[in-house]
């Protein structure tokens, strides 16, 4: 996601359009694609990167009440929480 935006100009729609290629790929044999579907769902309808979505899922999979980030994109997902300034 980081390349196609940075690298290569992809936009938001775009970016989409090529994850969800890949998870439709059969050559691709993605872990836990469930996570990675439901990231991409997030990603869709937040402004938090794809990764955020999919660290949440993953961590709320293993238990996690809540992620903490800095990143206040992150901080609005379902899972997240900002940190406090110290």
């Amino acid at each position: 996601m980081w390349v196609l935006d940075a690298a290569y100009g992809y936009n938001r729609q775009e970016i989409v359009g090529v994850i969800e290629k890949i998870l439709m790929t059969t050559e691709f044999e993605i872990e836990n694609a469930d996570h990675a579907w439901a990231s991409l769902k997030d990603y869709r309808g937040t402004k938090a990167d794809f990764a955020d979505c999919l660290i949440a899922h993953a961590n709320r999979a293993r238990g996690c009440e809540k992620t903490i980030s800095f990143d206040k994109d992150a901080a609005a997902l379902s899972g997240f929480a900002i940190l406090p300034n110290l």
